[in-house]
């Protein structure tokens, strides 16, 4: 068994998620997976998800420190977990972003500075 960190509430966002979560201002969507490795990008079984919760100070880099934690978090639980229950992910209940589509496309990075901004406001 082979696990992955996912930075990224799978199976809604998989891939390169985190930016378009935040541009979208899926919040709610905001977080980590833990979960084992198969032959789809971020779309082996789950272990465990944790969400995070932004406040008025946060940015960029805070919200990397958060998913940081709170998949320390995960792994915890996971190495402290006698029988651990995996669930088999609907890949239908997401999308896969990649970073080439990412690429060139500036406007979608600035839409999320500016729902961070919002936030703060």
């Amino acid at each position: 068994n082979i696990f992955n960190l996912h930075w990224g509430i799978a199976p809604t966002y998989r891939g390169a998620g985190l930016i378009p979560c935040i541009a979208k201002g899926d919040f709610q969507n905001l977080g980590i997976t833990f979960h084992k490795i198969n032959e789809k990008s971020d779309g082996g079984d789950i272990y465990s998800t944790k969400n995070i919760k932004l406040d008025k100070s946060d940015n960029f880099y805070s919200i990397y420190l958060k998913m940081t934690l709170a998949g320390i978090d995960l792994i915890k639980k996971f190495i402290k977990d006698d029988n651990p229950n995996f669930i088999e992910q609907k890949l239908s209940n997401g999308t896969l972003y990649k970073h080439s589509e990412f690429k060139d496309n500036y406007l979608i990075y600035k839409k999320a500075f500016k729902k961070i901004k919002e936030i703060s406001n």
